[in-house]
């Protein structure tokens, strides 16, 4: 019997060993699962992210399109006014040549003026040029001028008097 109950301990250390393998490959197998399932989180994170980046990109292209559609047609606009002003230009240089060579066949045309004589300056003598240039004098009798009415003042008076 001996041998029975040192087969029976061997058969259970080895069952013992062979439940310790098995409980060591579900730790192993919980810790992978942890793993992926954060692993996989991620991914479906950064999948979402991109999405929306995608998303913005795809507004900002056609906000950009736009932006180059409405762009091109301001340049195509702004090269028909260009041509359409500088055609105008030309059109006036050649109205101002054309007034310009009527002007100096009129001018061929007409025979010079004689010269007009320039009467002399008179000199001022230093009597008039001290009198005329002092500022008036009051004297200690005169009475104040009377300041000159305008229309204004005038009017501000009609319009009390009417009040």
């Amino acid at each position: 019997m001996a041998s029975e109950t040192e087969q029976a301990a061997a058969r259970l250390e080895r069952r013992r060993a062979k439940a310790g393998r098995a409980a060591a490959a579900v730790d192993q197998a919980e810790s992978r699962l942890g793993e992926a399932v954060s692993v996989f989180e991620q991914a479906k994170q950064a999948v979402a992210d991109i999405q929306t980046s995608l998303k913005i990109a795809k507004a900002d292209v056609k906000r950009l399109s736009a932006e180059l559609t409405s762009g091109r047609e301001a340049v195509r606009r702004s090269r028909k006014d260009r041509r359409a002003a500088e055609r105008g230009l030309n059109q006036h240089r050649l109205a101002v040549q054309k007034q310009a060579d009527k002007l100096t066949t009129a001018q061929a045309a007409v025979p010079p003026a004689p010269p007009t004589p320039v009467p002399p300056r008179r000199q001022m003598t230093a009597r008039r040029r001290t009198s005329t240039s002092a500022a008036p004098t009051k004297t200690a009798g005169s009475t104040p001028t009377p300041a000159r009415q305008t229309r204004a003042t005038a009017n501000k008076r009609t319009a009390h008097k009417a009040t």
